[in-house]
C-alpha cells in the first residue's frame, strides 16, 4: 500500500473513532418507562348505563380496555367486541352527533343509554335513543357495548 491510502484509510478510522465517542450513552429507562401495564390506568374505562323503557335502569356495566383487548374487570358481555369497535373507531364517542343531517321518522322504542368515562384518555359522555332512524343506526353501531334494544 502506498502512503496516501495508508493515511486516508488512518484519517477515516480516527474520524470514525472520534464521532463514536460524541455519542451520548443511552439513557437506562426510568421507572415511567418501565413495561408494566399493571401499573398503568386502562386506556378506556366506560360505565354504560341502559334504560330499557327509557326511565328505569336495567342494565349497567363496566368496559375496562388496554388497546383492543378488554380487561378482566370488564362486566360488559361483549368486551372483546366492544373494546376493538372502539379501538377502530373512537369517533363513535368522542364526537358530538351530528345535528343536520336528514333521518327517517322511525321509532324504534324507549330505549335510552349513558356511556360516561374515558376513552383512551379522552372524557366520554354520551347519550343514545332510538327516537329516529339516526339515532336507530347510531344505536346498531354500538351495539356491542348497548345490547340490542328496540321493541
Amino acid at each position: 500500500m502506498n502512503r496516501a491510502r495508508i493515511v486516508a484509510i488512518a484519517t477515516a478510522l480516527s474520524a470514525a473513532i472520534m464521532l463514536s465517542a460524541c455519542q451520548p450513552p443511552a439513557a437506562a429507562p426510568g421507572p415511567s418507562e418501565s413495561n408494566t401495564s399493571t401499573s398503568s390506568p386502562p386506556q378506556t374505562d366506560l360505565r354504560i348505563e341502559v334504560f330499557a323503557d327509557g326511565k328505569e335502569l336495567s342494565a349497567e356495566h363496566r368496559l375496562f380496555c388496554a388497546g383492543r383487548d378488554p380487561l378482566a374487570q370488564s362486566t360488559l358481555p361483549a368486551a372483546a367486541s366492544a373494546c376493538q369497535l372502539l379501538h377502530d373507531s373512537p369517533a363513535l364517542l368522542t364526537e358530538p352527533t351530528p345535528t343536520k343531517q336528514t333521518c327517517t321518522m322511525i321509532y324504534g322504542g324507549p330505549d335510552r343509554a349513558t356511556i360516561r368515562g374515558t376513552l383512551n384518555g379522552i372524557s366520554v359522555d354520551a347519550t343514545f335513543d332510538r327516537s329516529n332512524g339516526c339515532a336507530i343506526d347510531r344505536w346498531d353501531t354500538l351495539q356491542s357495548l348497548l345490547g340490542s334494544g328496540g321493541m
